[in-house]
């Protein structure tokens, strides 16, 4: 659901409430050699929108990243997470004055199978070939985290992080500021296991926050996140008693091993 409401609300945007969106489902099967595939469920969702060079898909799904109109781009990234943790693709096709096409695949199974993350870095910003699905099991959260505070404010996100970690007894407080963290903290200091840190946050200097809270709470386990390179961060990261740092996108794999740590 979250997927055709992102990619809906997209589309809707691109049109500027003119033109069509078509939306349809299908489902596909495959054969690799003489061994039939799993069958796919074929999402398409295509507008007629003023269309998107090049250069610009290139970074459709990267986060925080949008284009000139209003609202394409946003939740994009969150999209691609939901798709590749369930071990689906993902591909946009789009030109300028051709409208865009986005159209998923996913695996249908009768029973429910363990989400999982890549094992290996992939391509993730490619226009066309986005995720590689992989089928082993993600490893659960250590048995001493049980309650998370999450400090982003995109609520999409805070979602996304909520039902990958719905499969385990974790439970997620969500603070869409620093006001709202320092007021959840200051109710109960020892509250949380873990407490994940969106770097972009706006207002004052997500510096100054995490050492304010190290100065409260020097053992607290740190987890950033950010759409920015690492190396960008490593300045922050050691100066935050080495926070753990976890790139945006991210798999369940990738977050429960960053949680883990």
């Amino acid at each position: 659901r979250q997927i055709i409401l992102n990619l809906v609300s997209n589309a809707n945007d691109a049109c500027r409430g003119e033109g069509e969106i078509l939306i349809a489902l299908t489902t596909e099967s495959a054969l690799e050699g003489d061994q039939p595939q799993p069958a796919m469920a074929v999402l398409m969702i295509r507008d007629s929108g003023e269309g998107m060079p090049e250069d610009t898909l290139e970074h459709i799904f990267e986060p925080f990243f949008t284009t000139r109109f209003t609202g394409r781009g946003l939740g994009l990234s969150t999209v691609f997470g939901i798709v590749q943790a369930h071990g689906g693709h993902i591909r946009v096709d789009s030109a300028p004055g051709d409208g865009t096409c986005f159209e998923v695949r996913l695996p249908m199974t009768e029973t429910a199978e363990p989400l999982a993350g890549p094992d290996q870095e992939d391509d993730r910003f490619g226009d066309d070939y986005i995720s590689e699905p992989v089928r082993a099991p993600v490893p659960a959260p250590h048995a001493g985290i049980r309650r998370l505070l999450v400090l982003d404010d995109e609520p999409e996100m805070t979602h996304l992080i909520s039902n990958m970690l719905s499969g385990w007894p974790v439970v997620c407080e969500i603070a869409g500021n620093r006001r709202q963290a320092s007021s959840l903290l200051s109710l109960n200091p020892d509250r949380f296991d873990r407490i994940l840190i969106d770097y972009s946050l706006g207002g004052t200097t997500t510096e100054q926050f995490i050492t304010d809270l190290r100065a409260r709470q020097p053992d607290i386990k740190l987890i950033i996140m950010s759409g920015h390179h690492r190396e960008e961060l490593s300045k922050l990261l050691e100066a935050s008693g080495n926070a753990v740092f976890l790139a945006k996108p991210f798999t369940i794999r990738e977050l429960v091993t960053a949680l883990n740590q």
